[in-house]
C-alpha cells in the first residue's frame, strides 16, 4: 500500500529539484541561449509549483490551529447575559435620561449673553490674514512665537488687539 505525500514533502522535493537546476543554470555548462531560456523557464515554473504546495500546508497547518482552539475554548457569556444572570434588568437607564445643554442651564439661572466677548475676540482673529516677507496674504505662515488676544482701552473706547511674540520683562 502506497501512502500518499504530504505537501511539505512535496515542498521539499521541489524545492530540491530548484536547487539541482539553479546549479546547473549557473555552472556555465550551458552553451546555448535556447537551453539556458529553457532551465529559466523550469525553474520558474518548478517556483509556482513549491509557492502553491507552501500555501496548501500552511492553510492545513492553519486549519489544524483552529480545530484546537475551538475545542480548548470556554464559553465566555456576553455582557448582557451576565448582566441578565445578576438579575439586572434595563442598565440603559442613564442613556435615556434628557440632559439639559449648556445654553439651557444658563438660562435656567438668568446667566444671559456669557460669550459676548469671547465671541467677538474669535471673529477678529479670524479675519486676519498674516503677511508675508514679500507683502502678499500668506495664510500658511505659522506662527513662530504664539498669538494671543487683549482688550485694550484708547481715549476710553475698547478695542480688540493681538499680541504676537513675546512678553518681555518690567520696564524700569
Amino acid at each position: 500500500m502506497r501512502t500518499q505525500k504530504t505537501n511539505e514533502e512535496i515542498y521539499k522535493e521541489i524545492q530540491q529539484e530548484i536547487d539541482r537546476k539553479e546549479r546547473y543554470r549557473f555552472s556555465g555548462n550551458i552553451t546555448s541561449t535556447k537551453e539556458k531560456r529553457a532551465v529559466k523557464a523550469e525553474i520558474a515554473r518548478l517556483k509556482g509549483l513549491r509557492d502553491a504546495a507552501e500555501q496548501e500546508s500552511n492553510q492545513e497547518r492553519n486549519e489544524e490551529i483552529k480545530d484546537a482552539l475551538r475545542e480548548s475554548l470556554i464559553e465566555i457569556p456576553t455582557l448582557e447575559e451576565r448582566e441578565e444572570q445578576a438579575g439586572l434588568v434595563d442598565t440603559t437607564i442613564g442613556d435615556k435620561l434628557d440632559m439639559p445643554t449648556l445654553e439651557e442651564r444658563e438660562a435656567a439661572n438668568n446667566l444671559v449673553d456669557t460669550t459676548a466677548g469671547r465671541d467677538d475676540q474669535q471673529q477678529t482673529q479670524s479675519r486676519q490674514v498674516d503677511v508675508g516677507t514679500e507683502g502678499t496674504p500668506n495664510e500658511e505662515t505659522e506662527d513662530q512665537f504664539g498669538t494671543f488676544g487683549i482688550i485694550i482701552c484708547i481715549n476710553g473706547q475698547p478695542f480688540n488687539a493681538n499680541i504676537y511674540g513675546q512678553i518681555g520683562g518690567k520696564l524700569v
